[in-house]
C-alpha cells in the first residue's frame, strides 16, 4: 500500500459521447483516504463519470472529455455497474491482487473481517470458477477483489441486486476502510450512500446540484433539488 492515498481533482470538466454532453463544466476534489459517493437519477453521468476516473467497462464508449481532470497515478480497480464473471476463481483473483497468495482462504477472511458472515458465503465457492455461480457470490467476489489491496477503488453501484444481508456485508466492508483507501461509489441507493459516504456529490441535469461532507449532505442540504433527492430518492 503506497504511503500517500492518491486524490482526484476536477476543474471545469465536461464529458460527453459524440455530440452529447452528460456533464458539463462540473469541478470537484474527492480527498485521499476517502469514500466519496456520487448520487443522482438514472442517466445523470455518474457512470460516464467513474469511466473518465478510470473505469473502463468492455466494449462501452469512453466519452470525449474537455477541461482539467487529476488522476491518480496508480491505476483503479474497478467494479463495474454490471458482472462480468472471468474466466478465473475467487482464490484466483486474490491471488493475483495480492501478488501472490498461498492461502487464499486466509485472505478471504481478512478481507471480510469487518463482516464474517460474507467470508463466510464465499469461502465455499473460493476455488470454483465464477462463470458458473450464483449473481450474488459474483458480485461479492467482484467485491471481495477490488478492496482486497488497491489504494485506489471505483464500484459502479455496488449493491444492485443483492438483498439486505449482502448489502449490509458491503456497507461494513467500506466503512472500515475509512483512511486506508481512495474510494468512489457511484449510486442512487440513499440507504448504502448515506452508511458510507464522507463525501456526497448530487448530480442532475449535466450539473453537480449540491456536494458537501456527511453527514450534513443528507441532513441538512441546501439546494431544493438535493433535498427532494434526499426525500425521494429520484
Amino acid at each position: 500500500m503506497p504511503s500517500a492515498l492518491p486524490s482526484v481533482r476536477a476543474e471545469r470538466l465536461s464529458l460527453g459521447y459524440d455530440s452529447k454532453v452528460v456533464l458539463d463544466g462540473v469541478s470537484f476534489t474527492f480527498e485521499a483516504g476517502r469514500i466519496s459517493v456520487i448520487l443522482g437519477p438514472g442517466g445523470s453521468g455518474k457512470s460516464t463519470l467513474l469511466k473518465a476516473l478510470g473505469a473502463t467497462p468492455l466494449n462501452a464508449a469512453m466519452p470525449w472529455l474537455r477541461g482539467s481532470l487529476h488522476l491518480p497515478d496508480v491505476p483503479p480497480v474497478a467494479m463495474p455497474q454490471k458482472p462480468r464473471p472471468p474466466r478465473s476463481t475467487l482464490a484466483a483473483l486474490l491471488d493475483g491482487a495480492s501478488g501472490g497468495v498461498i492461502d487464499a482462504a486466509r485472505v478471504l477472511h481478512e478481507v471480510w473481517r469487518p463482516a464474517p458472515e460474507a467470508a463466510e458465503f464465499l469461502e465455499p465457492v473460493l476455488r470454483l470458477p465464477l462463470e458458473g455461480l450464483s449473481y450474488a457470490h459474483v458480485r461479492m467476489a467482484e467485491l471481495t477483489a477490488a478492496v482486497a489491496t488497491a489504494p485506489y477503488i471505483l464500484l459502479d453501484e455496488p449493491e444492485v441486486g443483492l438483498d439486505a444481508r449482502c448489502q449490509e456485508w458491503i456497507v461494513r466492508r467500506l466503512v472500515e476502510l475509512r483512511g486506508e483507501r481512495t474510494i468512489i461509489v457511484a449510486t442512487h441507493h440513499l440507504g448504502v450512500a448515506r452508511a458510507v459516504a464522507e463525501f456526497a456529490v448530487l448530480l442532475s441535469d449535466g450539473a453537480i446540484v449540491e456536494a458537501g461532507s456527511n453527514p450534513p449532505f443528507f441532513d441538512r442540504p441546501q439546494h431544493p433539488r438535493t433535498r427532494h433527492f434526499v426525500r425521494m430518492g429520484s
